[in-house]
């Protein structure tokens, strides 16, 4: 009787442990399985996440681009105070190269003239200077505004100087030397390229032979400077000094 009993107990212990041995097998598998999945699903995360940028970068790019403002702060100076504080916007438009918008904002920074950087030997008051402004416009009907808005984006307004950028041009007026020997004008400085008054008188002999060959204002500011940008920053403030184009 003894015998029969602990064998029953010795059988229902041995089913019991492979009963463990085979919930623990699957419990191993479903683990194994479950994990691999949780892995899956992490990757998968992940590999959305790093494809993110890349699908959202370039419209983001184009958009900013697309509403992209310069603002240019000009300082006309003397004996290193302000005299005259201009603010021109320039707006890039949509579809522009990343070129062209280069170009834009190296233009609009070339247009800053810094407080105290300004020739001011022998340099004539702002009120004289619109009268040079005036006796050139008259001589070779061209708006005094427009000369002066020239003057202003080409150097601030400098007076005698032999400033030059690397395209070649120089003097007040950015002229190439080529363009000088066609156009020059001697109004009181002998004819020179570093003359303020020859300059300013030059480039309204140049802006009139522009336009007559050309047929209109904003032809022949093009052909003073091929951009787009300068013509749009010309008008605006040459109409802000009654120019009327």
């Amino acid at each position: 009787m003894k015998v029969t009993l602990m064998g029953k107990v010795r059988a229902t212990i041995s089913l019991a442990q492979k009963s463990i041995k085979k919930t623990t097998r699957v419990l191993r598998v479903w683990k194994k399985r479950h994990l691999r999945q949780v892995m899956v699903a992490s990757m998968v995360s992940k590999v959305m996440l790093l494809s993110m940028p890349i699908m959202v970068v370039p419209a983001f790019a184009h958009t900013s681009v697309a509403k992209t403002t310069v603002v240019v702060d000009l300082q006309l100076a003397k004996n290193g105070q302000v005299v005259e504080p201009v603010k021109v916007v320039l707006t890039i438009k949509p579809g522009e190269s990343n070129a062209t918008i280069k170009a834009h904002r190296k233009r609009a920074s070339a247009v800053i003239v810094p407080t105290g950087t300004i020739s001011t030997s022998g340099a004539p008051s702002l009120d004289e200077l619109r009268g040079i402004y005036r006796a050139a416009g008259e001589r070779f009907a061209v708006p005094p505004g427009l000369i002066e808005a020239v003057h202003q984006i080409e150097s601030g307004k400098s007076w005698d100087t032999a400033k030059s950028n690397p395209s070649g041009a120089m003097g007040p007026m950015q002229f190439m030397p080529g363009t000088w020997r066609a156009y020059a004008v001697d109004a009181g400085g002998g004819g020179k390229i570093t003359s303020a008054r020859d300059s300013i008188f030059t480039a309204a002999r140049y802006l009139r032979a522009n336009y007559d060959t050309r047929g209109s204002w904003d032809a022949a500011i093009f052909g003073y400077n091929h951009s787009n940008s300068y013509v749009a920053m010309v008008k605006k403030m040459a109409n802000e000094r009654g120019a009327g184009l």
